[in-house]
């Protein structure tokens, strides 16, 4: 089996990096707010703590949600490795339990992958193949493409 690389088409991404790096640069403005401001009688400068804790905090949970906009999917014979702005990971195809389009509302359609790791579940949804639009047909086809190396894998049919 060659490896499938699903990467989200130019639009996509250019509008994740945006939201990002216009976070980045409003977290730089407040920083330098902070700095050009005077420490209190106390001589701790509390808004350069407080706002180099809420600077890190809004742009870890953006890279989180922008994260699947700008990562990518390898579907490969070993699993599937999603790649995202904070890390990579491999799921192997025994760990996985169904593969279906979700449209979590506001325009969106997105794969994801249910994995079962012990008693828990997740969805993870699979960067690159996802869209902006809700209901795309080339969308579909990818998940039954998936679903279908996935069932091939592990020899067995696919969970409903």
């Amino acid at each position: 089996m060659h490896a499938t690389i699903y990467v989200g088409d130019r639009q996509t991404r250019v509008a994740g990096w945006s939201v990002l790096g216009a976070l980045t640069a409003l977290a730089l403005v407040f920083d330098a707010w902070a700095l050009s401001t005077p420490p209190d009688s106390t001589g701790i400068m509390v808004r350069q703590v407080v706002g180099a804790v809420v600077v890190v905090a809004v742009v870890a949970r953006a890279a989180v949600r922008v994260g699947p906009y700008v990562g990518s999917t390898t579907v490969a014979a070993s699993g599937i490795t999603v790649r995202t702005l904070l890390r990579d990971r491999t799921i192997a195809w025994s760990d996985i339990r169904s593969v279906g389009v979700v449209r979590p509302g506001g325009g969106r359609s997105q794969v994801c992958v249910v994995e079962q790791s012990g008693a828990a579940r997740r969805c993870t949804v699979l960067p690159g193949v996802l869209s902006t639009r809700a209901h795309q047909l080339e969308l579909d086809e990818e998940a039954r493409t998936i679903a279908a190396l996935w069932s091939r894998a592990i020899g067995e049919p696919q969970e409903r």
